[in-house]
């Protein structure tokens, strides 16, 4: 399974922008294949390899910043990549600004950035909406926080208030399929 480029961009990027004075440390705590990857111009339209690109950096990040917090540094990590590309790519959600419209692209967004699997929207209301991933041959659970990360700051980033999100079923509990539930209010 393969991601792209400026995902895998992203994780370096917040290395730097947050734990500057420990980058080397972390560049070093990766394998050769990951480090190679990380020390060459990342391709921001090129698809790299998850495990290598994603699953092992940003989980030695975690490790070396989070106290082995994956849900936190992964959290993060998904806050990051949504101030990272949505202020850059996506500029058109800040534009419209609606939560509906928002979550109505985020099937769209979710193939830019894997090359598998698949994200349906199973309720798209005022003030709540589920998604599913579905068909996702590489579960884990660094995904899945940092998914929940970018909505609930994408979220935040069109105005809106009050946002919980909550990964209630998740691929790598046996569960058929991974759900995020998102609630908020616009004031």
């Amino acid at each position: 399974m393969e991601i792209k480029g400026t995902a895998v961009n992203a994780v370096r990027e917040l290395i730097i922008t947050r734990f500057k004075p420990r980058y080397n440390e972390w560049l070093d705590s990766l394998s050769q294949d990951s480090r190679e990857i990380m020390g060459k111009i990342i391709l921001a339209n090129k698809w790299y390899p998850m495990q290598e690109a994603l699953i092992e950096p940003q989980g030695k990040a975690c490790k070396l910043f989070y106290n082995n917090g994956k849900k936190n540094g992964a959290w993060e990590y998904g806050r990051f990549i949504a101030d990272y590309d949505v202020k850059k790519i996506y500029k058109v959600f800040f534009k419209f600004g609606s939560p509906a419209f928002t979550i109505n692209r985020a099937p769209v967004i979710f193939k830019t950035y894997f090359s598998s699997g698949e994200m349906k929207i199973i309720e798209n209301s005022a003030g709540k909406a589920v998604l599913h991933i579905v068909d996702f041959p590489e579960p884990n659970e660094i995904v899945e926080f940092a998914i929940g990360g970018w909505i609930e700051h994408t979220l935040e980033m069109i105005g809106c208030k009050n946002i919980k999100v909550k990964i209630t079923q998740s691929l790598l509990k046996g569960n058929s399929l991974t759900e995020f539930v998102m609630e908020w209010s616009k004031n």
